[in-house]
């Protein structure tokens, strides 16, 4: 058994539980210095679960972040909700932060794809927001009605009978998902950890499809759309000029209409870099753990120090002007998956 499949059996970091008030389960897994380190909620997407933080545990660790995902109602071990909201998920979330971290912490926001629909939620509710210190959502996810925002696929699933948005989709989406789990290279940039990224799909799936099915629904429905108003703390979004999933043009809009609403946001668009990459390549999560601490500079000097990378290879930093159009590093990744 390898090291990081020991990790994520471990249940000092995995497959915890809170109970809320009416008596549901949200299951959780956490990385890093989970005794004193900076609190990060992390807010994933589709086809996974909880258990993929802990492919961060020693970027986490050595730069003194604590990383918490919860698991979603329906994923992992979290009570599936049938009639569950976006606007309950604040709810959920401020009981959990109250009983882990403390009544009124303060946390930071991670989001990546359809876990950033997730985090816009949380920053729409008023009572929420005024908890969030600061907001990294890369590649995030939300419908935006126009065609010029929307991908082929995304425009042929609005065509299809509702069984199959939210039935089919998730099974073909898993099929994609699993020959492009670069999101493990958060451990090992390089090579795949095969048997931890079974057992975190296996933990996705363990009360079946309900979960993600719904996720497919709150992904395609134009009600389910949330944009926050008047953030005091920022936020940062990072894109892929290459992304197929989430078109740039649809996070360029998201960033306008942001704007549009008074929040403090920026965006930086990473050329050559597609939906997976902007997470999962090392030098773009330099980047990312240095954009959650807020010193952009400085921080990411010195995580770039203890992984011995180049930083002059790295994210651009952040943009004084709404959307950076630095050049960046070639890599890429598959397109499919992690939505």
């Amino acid at each position: 058994m390898d090291a990081l499949t020991r990790l994520i059996l471990n249940p000092k970091y995995t497959k915890k539980k809170v109970t809320l008030s009416d008596g549901r389960v949200l299951s959780y897994s956490e990385c890093g210095n989970i005794d004193s380190g900076m609190p990060v909620l992390f807010c994933f997407g589709l086809m996974t679960s909880s258990l993929a933080i802990m492919f961060a545990h020693h970027r986490a660790l050595r730069n003194n972040l604590r990383i918490i995902a919860v698991d979603y109602p329906g994923i992992g071990e979290s009570t599936f909700q049938p009639d569950r909201t976006l606007d309950g998920w604040a709810d959920d979330i401020t009981q959990f932060l109250d009983e882990v971290l403390g009544r009124y912490s303060k946390v930071r926001l991670l989001g990546h794809s359809l876990g950033g629909l997730h985090v816009l939620a949380l920053l729409s509710n008023r009572s929420f927001k005024k908890r969030v210190v600061r907001t990294v959502l890369l590649c995030p996810w939300l419908y935006i009605d126009g065609d010029r925002f929307n991908p082929l696929w995304m425009k042929v699933t609005q065509k299809l009978p509702g069984v199959f948005q939210s039935s089919v989709i998730p099974f073909v989406l898993t099929g994609l998902s699993s020959s492009s789990m670069k999101i493990a290279t958060w451990s090992n940039p390089e090579m795949t950890q095969v048997q931890a990224a079974k057992l975190v799909m296996e933990y996705a799936y363990q009360q079946g499809q309900a979960g993600n099915e719904q996720m497919v629904r709150f992904a395609l429905s134009k009600s389910d759309t949330y944009l926050p108003q008047e953030t005091e703390s920022p936020i940062l979004v990072y894109y892929g000029k290459q992304d197929a999933l989430v078109l740039e043009s649809s996070t360029v809009e998201l960033i306008r209409l942001l704007k549009e609403r008074k929040c403090n946001v920026k965006g930086v668009a990473v050329e050559d870099c597609d939906h997976n990459s902007v997470l999962s390549n090392v030098e773009n999560l330099i980047q990312v753990m240095s954009s959650l601490v807020g010193d952009a500079d400085s921080w990411a000097a010195e995580i770039a120090k203890s992984l011995g990378v180049d930083k002059s290879l790295s994210m651009p930093e952040i943009p004084s002007q709404e959307v950076d159009k630095s050049p960046l590093q070639k890599t890429r990744s598959a397109n499919a998956g992690w939505m």
